[in-house]
């Protein structure tokens, strides 16, 4: 991880990926595995902090191919909390269940009544999701790329790309002077960096315009149940603080999420268009002071997050805008991963999972065939329906995450909008887990490529822009019979939604298996072991 010298300046590399994130230095790695020449730059330098560290089940099945697929077994241990805490104690990391959401409203605490939404994401935390301390397993796989001969320039800022007919220079300052290198195409793994140097430009980004965030990483935040007097009683399927929490509020929402050593993620999504010039200056001036504000207009959040014990261990930062897309994701010799060419709102968790199914795409398309293939691998049938599967993608993302938001003053409203989101997961990973010629890294994240899902989306969109928000959660049980392995017109109470076994063997026949084929392939699910289906088994009747 030494600085570029003028001598290897001159020499060209087959790929650049700037950016040293997770996703960055995952596919660095990878094409590396497959004989690429990769230069890997990123500006700051590891440690250092990060958002994005909520995973989910697709991620994890991303996280077990790329494994599998270029011999990285280290990520295979990552894709579960069970396989993460015994085999990886060296990196930190959260047990997530699955999704918690409250309702808040101001100058009030949190009642029993005010809303509650349980959606479990796993049937035990063995096999359940993780919260990432990106400062740990960023600086874990920037170095094992280093270790697989990735070229590892940390501290080097790009300043300037010079897209030639026969190559891409860059230029850039480091610490002590100026750099350069040439390559054959380069990837943007940054948070959208690159788009105006590569001329990328810029596309519609919905409601996310006007989001901005605050975050931390705050000490140790009490626990809800102290924080309400006992008002919440953790009795549902998982325990409802070991889960992305979200706390909604009338500014936007605010998240949560903890750490097995203690700390706590807390970062609040806002809408400035409910914020004034004067507290939006002041939020750049001083973060801490304006989610201190904002926090303490809710009594139960205040004690949790403004207590003493909740001191921040990394500083409050203010973001002032989080939405971002690109007009194009791919151009001649370059291309973005997914959180370079868009991204809108952390709602739902989607971040590393559609960075990760990018990552597949890339080191696919661009780690086969000799060095020389890649002079023409953005002009190929292959990058341009890679651009326009992000394009795609971004827009159901974005559709989903606007839903949530439209929806956020109405509780029946808004936990069907959740319930839509989990039944396009549910598919989606069911799909790639028991249908062998499913499990396709270019098949539509979250079902975007789904007609029935992206239809569901749309007459959802257009109930809420009605208003017909009361009878939308009755229409979706009708609506997504054909899509629903949760078993949302099973749920004895409709606002949590669990991991249900017995659901998804009934409804096999939604993903094309019988009976027999279903039990054959229940073992392919995230750590379901033939002696845990056994024991599930014994308890399911046998179908006709």
């Amino acid at each position: 991880m030494t600085p570029l010298t003028p001598t290897e300046g001159g020499h060209r590399w087959d790929v650049a990926i700037v950016g040293a994130g997770f996703a960055g230095s995952i596919l660095a790695r990878a094409l590396a595995s497959r004989g690429r020449s990769v230069l890997l730059l990123e500006r700051a330098r590891h440690p250092r902090f990060a958002l994005g560290e909520s995973t989910t089940p697709l991620a994890n099945l991303s996280l077990e191919r790329l494994a599998a697929r270029h011999g990285c077994p280290d990520l295979d241990e990552l894709a579960s909390w069970g396989r993460w805490t015994s085999r990886r104690s060296d990196l930190r990391c959260g047990l997530k269940r699955g999704f918690t959401f409250l309702h808040h409203r101001p100058g009030e605490p949190w009642r029993r009544g005010d809303g509650r939404l349980e959606i479990a994401a796993s049937p035990n935390e063995h096999v359940a999701d993780t919260h990432w301390l990106r400062t740990d397993i960023d600086l874990d796989l920037v170095r094992r790329a280093a270790a697989a001969g990735v070229r590892v320039c940390e501290g080097h800022a790009v300043r300037e790309i010079e897209l030639r007919s026969n190559a891409v220079v860059l230029r850039g300052d480091r610490a002590g002077g100026s750099w350069h290198a040439s390559v054959r195409l380069v990837v943007d793994a940054t948070g959208g960096a690159l788009a105006s140097h590569l001329g990328a430009g810029s596309g519609a980004i919905g409601g996310a315009e006007h989001r901005a965030v605050l975050a931390a990483h705050l000490t140790e935040p009490p626990l809800l149940e102290n924080a309400t007097d006992g008002a919440f009683v953790d009795d549902g399927d998982y325990p409802a603080e070991r889960a992305a929490v979200h706390h909604l509020i009338a500014d936007g929402w605010v998240w949560q999420l903890r750490f097995d050593h203690g700390p706590a993620s807390v970062g609040l999504v806002l809408d400035r268009r409910r914020l004034d010039a004067a507290t939006l200056a002041w939020a750049a001036r001083d973060p801490q002071g304006v989610a201190e504000d904002r926090l303490g207009r809710y009594p139960t959040l205040a004690r949790q997050f403004l207590a003493p014990e909740a001191a921040p261990v990394e500083p409050w930062r203010f973001i002032a805008q989080i939405g971002r897309r690109a007009a194009m994701a791919v151009g001649r010799r370059w291309l973005l991963l997914p959180h370079a060419y868009a991204f809108f709102d952390p709602m739902f968790s989607t971040g590393i999972g559609w960075s990760l199914r990018g990552v597949e795409r890339l080191a696919e398309l661009l780690g086969d065939g000799p060095a020389e293939a890649l002079d023409e691998a953005t002009e190929s049938e292959a990058a341009r329906r890679y651009g326009a599967l992000l394009a795609r993608e971004a827009d159901h993302l974005r559709s989903l995450v606007d839903l949530a938001w439209a929806t956020f003053d109405h509780r029946e409203g808004f936990a069907a909008v959740a319930s839509l989101y989990t039944v396009a997961a549910a598919w989606c990973e069911s799909q790639e887990r028991l249908c062998p010629t499913a499990a396709d890294p270019w098949r539509g994240f979250l079902g975007a490529d789904d007609a029935v899902l992206q239809s569901l989306v749309s007459e959802a969109a257009d109930r809420v822009a009605r208003g017909d928000l009361d009878p939308l959660r009755p229409w979706l049980m009708q609506a997504a019979a054909s899509r629903d392995l949760v078993g949302l017109d099973r749920c004895p109470q409709p606002h949590r939604l669990p991991v249900d076994l017995d659901v998804l063997i009934e409804r096999s026949h939604l993903l094309g298996l019988d009976d027999a084929a279903i039990r054959a392939a229940l073992p392919r699910l995230r750590g379901q072991t033939p002696a845990i289906v056994a024991k599930r088994e014994s308890s399911v009747s046998p179908g006709p």
